[in-house]
């Protein structure tokens, strides 16, 4: 017969009809077949009977056969229990707990029945897995040593057992949580594999954007777990760096970001940020501050100082000029012990007024290339007073930056003073 139907013939509607019919609810494997699997319910779990012994619970499932057989419907409302033979004398194996339909139509069985069924393995120096009948899906899979009994303690199984259980789901359902990728015969179906939402594009399977992941709202994963089958725009978040990265289609390319924010709490001379990652090109730092001290008119000047080096391989120099000053100054130190970066308000008068500045540090993980900074830097209270100051300058070294430490050359930062460090490129 050419058309099945069900439900529509008078009379002479057969068990192929009704298979081949109602299957297509489920999601397809094939033109005339779908997706044989458990229903994502818990159900066919197996629990512990005894030392040799164990039970399939109930559940429901969809076990497809060929093509021309259909696919059939099964529930178990009831546990079975089944018995693992005694292991042999000398060598391991491994068995097999499988649904499987017997169909005297369809197979040699003579039967006419869906079964629960233990499929004993070959014993071998290196035992496989028995081969799932055709119209079956495996459950459990049990490793047997030699000499296994319940005069020997019984399967171990806790550490025994594999679950084989895969899940299938309706036509354009999310097809639950597993492992191992299959290759649907359209594009657009959706499923859980490895705890990502992936859509199977017709070629690959591509992780798709999911809003409510932990990791921010984007799909948490460590440099080394990066999807491999992305797709050109995909964004994720590394745990590791704490970075977001983007694959352009050639490469992951870590997005600008906020590496580490400071707001001070008490006064203090020093502020670090340490453990700096280094997947990003450059570094900025923003400050905003005020100091505690009252020596110098207006402002004092910050230092800076990288992976906590005390050496006098510092160079910087700096252009500034005064508010209403008519000319500019100049200032530079060689061999210095840290290099000025920065100036910032500070309470010789009391008004609130606060240094900013915006430091640049290229190439800081790079370890071809002298570490070098820029800086544009002013302090001002909004009124009469204030300085606007460029900086430049470097440390001799090629080691790669992990930490930044500024500090007031007079005094203290004071609360509220906040420093944000970014990762760019």
């Amino acid at each position: 017969m050419a058309i099945h139907s069900a439900w529509l013939a008078l009379t002479g509607q057969s068990r192929v009809d009704t298979r081949l019919a109602t299957s297509v609810g489920v999601v397809p494997a094939g033109v005339l077949t779908s997706r044989s699997g458990v229903v994502p319910d818990g159900g066919f779990g197996l629990q512990l009977v005894a030392a040799m012994q164990c039970q399939i619970m109930p559940g429901r499932a969809f076990v497809q056969g060929v093509a021309a057989q259909g696919g059939y419907q099964v529930a178990s409302d009831a546990p079975v229990v089944l018995t693992v033979p005694d292991g042999d004398p000398q060598y391991n194996r491994i068995d097999v707990i499988a649904l499987e339909i017997q169909d005297q139509q369809f197979d040699t069985s003579g039967q006419t029945q869906a079964i629960v069924v233990l499929i004993k393995g070959t014993p071998a120096a290196t035992p496989v897995a028995p081969v799932v009948p055709p119209a079956a899906i495996g459950l459990f899979q049990i490793s047997v040593p030699s000499k296994t009994s319940a005069g020997t303690s019984g399967v171990a199984w806790s550490t025994a057992v594999t679950d084989l259980r895969v899940y299938t789901s309706g036509l354009g359902g999310i097809v639950p949580a597993g492992t191992t990728p299959w290759t649907p015969p359209m594009a657009g179906q959706y499923a859980d594999l490895n705890g990502e939402l992936q859509r199977w594009s017709g070629a690959a399977w591509t992780p798709v954007y999911d809003p409510m992941a932990s990791g921010g709202n984007l799909p948490p994963v460590t440099s080394t777990t990066r999807p491999s089958n992305a797709p050109a725009g995909k964004l994720v978040y590394e745990t590791d760096s704490g970075a977001v990265a983007l694959w352009n289609g050639t490469n992951w390319r870590h997005q600008p970001g906020l590496i580490a924010a400071q707001t001070v709490a008490t006064a203090t001379p020093s502020i670090t940020f340490s453990a700096i990652p280094q997947v990003y090109r450059d570094l900025r730092l923003v400050i905003c501050a005020k100091s505690d001290g009252t020596v110098n008119t207006g402002w004092d000047s910050a230092t800076m100082r990288f992976n906590g080096a005390v050496d006098t391989q510092y160079n910087w120099n700096s252009y500034w000029v005064a508010q209403s000053a008519t000319s500019v100054s100049v200032a530079s130190k060689y061999g210095d012990t840290s290099m000025q970066c920065a100036e910032i308000w500070n309470s010789s008068y009391s008004t609130q007024g606060r240094g900013i500045a915006t430091i640049d540090i290229p190439n800081y993980a790079d370890t071809n290339n002298l570490k070098v900074f820029s800086s544009v830097s002013s302090a001002t209270d909004c009124g009469t007073v204030g300085i606007l100051q460029t900086y430049g300058g470097g440390h001799a070294s090629l080691g790669a930056i992990t930490s930044i430490t500024i500090s007031m050359n007079v005094g203290n930062f004071v609360p509220d003073s906040t420093f944000t460090l970014y990762g760019l490129g």
